[in-house]
């Protein structure tokens, strides 16, 4: 637990306090990215729709916004039909070392708890920076070449705690309820490297599904 407890004090410190200027910088950057990709996906891609419908049908409270869907709808679907969105052409932002694609869950699960919640940009930055540093160093430290060929997708597998970290951040959480989501969200990771096989719609709903199970993570 040593690992886990630094890592997660380390990024709660990240997500509670202001940014860096440059840091800031290029996470509005990363946001920039991350909503013209999911903007493309939005009308684009299958996925995308197939997400959407199921979605619509499964209604709720109205909390946050997704891509394609008037009016409001729960969070966590917001952030499941945001992050499948933004994954759908296959062009949002990559962490080299971690072979993984963090925009896509991070900032869906951010935008989605944030509206939620009613927060400011002021606290959206800072909670995505934590998210996104959760995210690549579980993934960096799992070794995604080992992951591939284990047949996992270190983007959902790894990208769920990030994720978790994010809406702790932004709800507030002391650091023990935010080590405890953390915890939660490792019974939570999943995604597959099956849609090779067949070419299917799976590796789109995987960074969608990351963020859904991180914001139910930090809820629970």
């Amino acid at each position: 637990m040593k690992e886990t407890h630094s890592l997660v004090e380390y990024c709660h410190t990240i997500g509670s306090q202001p940014l860096p200027k440059q840091v800031a910088k290029h996470a509005r950057v990363l946001l920039l990215d991350y909503l013209g990709v999911a903007a493309a996906g939005s009308v684009l891609e299958e996925s995308s729709h197939i997400a959407r419908q199921l979605v619509r049908e499964l209604g709720g409270t109205a909390e946050a916004s997704a891509f394609g869907i008037e009016p409001r709808v729960p969070a966590p679907l917001a952030a499941l039909v945001n992050g499948t969105t933004a994954h759908g052409i296959e062009m949002d932002d990559t962490h080299a070392r971690s072979s993984s694609h963090p925009g896509a869950v991070i900032w869906s699960t951010a935008l989605a708890v944030a509206e939620r919640e009613g927060l400011t940009g002021a606290s959206l930055l800072p909670a995505a920076a934590a998210g996104y540093e959760a995210a690549c160093r579980v993934a960096a430290a799992a070794n995604p070449t080992i992951l591939y060929r284990r047949g996992f997708h270190p983007t959902s597998t790894c990208g769920v705690f990030g994720a978790a970290l994010t809406a702790a951040c932004l709800l507030g959480l002391s650091q023990e309820e935010t080590l405890n989501s953390v915890g939660i969200a490792g019974s939570f990771a999943s995604g597959n490297m099956e849609y090779l096989a067949q070419g299917t719609l799976t590796k789109r709903i995987q960074p969608g599904n990351a963020a859904h199970n991180g914001v139910i993570a930090a809820l629970l």
